[in-house]
């Protein structure tokens, strides 16, 4: 890698920059365009356009020198854009002979010296070099004469227009800067064939928007393709073809498609939207990525060494896979949102949303791989989902370390066997212990489910599907100092606690115990949620101007009429014991649920 500050001028020492054929199209518009303009007019300043990432690509002898655009394809069409506007201004009011060699020079490229035709030196993607061909090649006139039709044309037709409000000689002077090699405008980062372009650009660019691993990996597979055709005599027409058929077909159908892979979700070091945690998964499966050996950025590289040795055929067939399991991811990896119904007897369903509220997407590429494999044996493949969950629920309750869950995915897809090794890990004690010390949002998970496991397992209840949309209440108030000093603090012996200190930790850690909480459908007020055990069953109807109201209001839940049944038979005290017992009758309800 080498990094220089360089003048826009520098592309005439290149004879072609090459955008990558299947790259995004070219998005700027008149909010990028003016403020690059008004930089590029302050002639007295100098100015910094930031950086350019261009990749040196191998050429057969005697072929024209070529540099692949990894980052500032926006700039650097624009820019060159506007320099035409300046040559073609000029041009049009008196024939220069240096405006015009300073534009063959700048954007045009000759095969050969001794050649008199004239090449555009920028080859744009699919989508815009049509448009960009035309600008850089037809005279003003023509091209002001063009339909709109895209960003490259209204950009051209903006400048120019743009342009003949500026005086003549403030316009010289902005053709001066940019066919000057003198001035530097921004840093030139030309990367050798085994530099990683993806590791690069994250570092120099940590800051604002990060280079699509999908983009590059797209890219890297259509471009080989379009190389391995012109190599085999294949017809490009077939490239395209492959490139609408497995690609197109797949990510950008349509809206509602593009929407789906362009979803971003917490991963353990970064959010990655759906495209990228799938091309990883992808390449776990096919096991030419090691999460134990490779960084993430190490992604589009190893997809390149993938391909790299294959033929027109092999690279054919290795898309139509990404494409059949991009299919299968699609269908198969699901998300919820809060109008979402779940049953406990959906076992892939409860799984996912497991994994979900326990920020977990790791085991994808193995959830992929059973899916492909188990395609056929639904009871094989609710074994290993089944397995999976006790595994990552117990591990989520005592909170152990996820770190090497990305080594157990690769494992568990060597041999899925494993999984069910793993299960066994944590143990029913550490889950015991750690039932009576839980946070609000592990609380709300685990007691979610085993409520739909009690309507799953009860003949009677009628209704099995609920929205997880619970608010979770601890019984015994986190702020019990007020209103509950006067009930007695009880140890696990019966005995009163009559240390102060002593029984005050007690109570304080007695409130994260399981058996302590509930789950309500609306959130109490602070004032009843706080108030003695009594109030906060019936609400507060007398308290103020506006009746507040109480779990029994809010107790559509089994786990919560559990509670009320007792307090309207009588038992009008709230305490350790009832916390102590509640909890160890909903740890065995866990046990059973997720088993070792």
């Amino acid at each position: 890698m080498e990094a220089k500050e360089r003048p826009f001028a520098f592309i005439q020492d290149v004879e072609i920059i090459r955008i990558p054929f299947f790259q995004r199209n070219y998005v700027w518009d008149e909010t990028n365009w003016q403020p690059l303009l008004d930089d590029l007019l302050e002639i007295d300043k100098n100015q910094f356009l930031g950086s350019l990432i261009l990749k040196q690509q191998t050429v057969a002898s005697g072929e024209p020198r070529e540099v692949l655009i990894i980052d500032g394809q926006q700039r650097l069409t624009t820019i060159s854009i506007l320099f035409k506007c300046l040559c073609d201004i000029a041009v049009a009011n008196g024939p220069l002979r240096t405006i015009e060699k300073a534009k063959e020079d700048i954007l045009f490229y000759r095969k050969n010296k001794r050649s008199e035709d004239l090449f555009v030196k920028m080859i744009h993607s699919r989508i815009d070099k049509s448009s960009y061909d035309k600008v850089i090649a037809l005279p003003a006139t023509d091209i002001m004469q063009l339909p709109a039709s895209n960003m490259i044309i209204k950009c051209y037709q903006y400048y120019y227009n743009k342009l003949l409000d500026v005086p003549e000689d403030l316009r010289n002077k902005l053709f001066d800067r940019l066919a000057d090699n003198r001035e530097s405008i921004w840093v030139v980062i030309d990367l050798g064939k085994q530099d990683n372009e993806q590791t690069i650009f994250d570092t120099i660019n940590s800051a604002g928007v990060r280079l699509s691993y999908a983009d590059t990996i797209k890219n890297s597979l259509f471009q080989q393709a379009l190389n391995l055709a012109e190599d085999e005599s294949q017809d490009r027409e077939k490239v395209l073809e492959l490139y609408e058929e497995y690609w197109v077909n797949t990510f950008e159908a349509d809206e509602e498609c593009r929407s789906y892979w362009q979803r971003e979700a917490q991963t353990i070091r970064i959010k990655r939207n759906n495209l990228e945690i799938f091309l990883h998964s992808f390449a776990i499966v096919n096991g030419f990525y090691s999460p134990a050996a490779n960084k993430l950025e190490d992604l589009p590289l190893e997809f390149r060494n993938k391909t790299e040795q294959m033929n027109f055929s092999q690279i054919r067939d290795f898309i139509k896979d990404i494409a059949r399991l991009a299919n299968l991811y699609r269908q198969k990896i699901m998300t919820f949102d809060n109008d979402t119904m779940f049953e406990y007897s959906d076992d892939e369903q409860r799984l996912f949303h497991i994994l979900e509220n326990c920020n977990v997407s790791t085991f994808h590429p193995y959830l992929l791989y059973l899916y492909a494999k188990h395609e056929n044996d639904h009871e094989k493949l609710i074994t290993k989902f089944k397995a999976l969950e006790s595994f990552v629920i117990r591990q989520y309750i005592t909170q152990k370390s996820t770190r090497a869950y990305t080594v157990y995915c690769a494992d568990f897809i060597k041999d899925d066997e494993n999984v069910l090794k793993r299960s066994v890990e944590t143990t029913d004690g550490e889950v015991r212990a750690k039932l009576s010390a839980l946070n609000n949002k592990q609380a709300a998970l685990v007691l979610f489910w085993i409520e739909l496991y009690r309507r799953h397992q009860d003949p009677f209840q009628a209704l099995k599907m609920l929205k997880f949309a619970y608010s979770l209440e601890h019984i015994l108030p986190q702020k019990w100092q007020t209103h509950w000093r006067d009930v007695p603090i009880i140890d696990e012996f019966g005995n009163v606690i009559e240390d102060r200190e002593a029984a005050t930790d007690y109570r304080t850690r007695m409130c994260y115990a399981i058996g302590n909480m509930t789950l309500l459908n609306a959130r109490l007020n602070a004032s009843v949620s706080n108030s003695a055990y009594s109030v906060k069953i019936n609400g507060n109807p007398n308290g103020s101007r506006t009746a507040k109201k109480g779990i029994k209001d809010y107790s559509d839940l089994t786990i919560t009429k559990d509670i009320i049944k007792l307090f309207d038979a009588g038992d009008t005290v709230w305490d350790e014991p009832h916390i102590v017992q509640r909890t160890k009758a909903l740890t065995e309800e866990f046990l059973t649920i997720w088993q070792q």
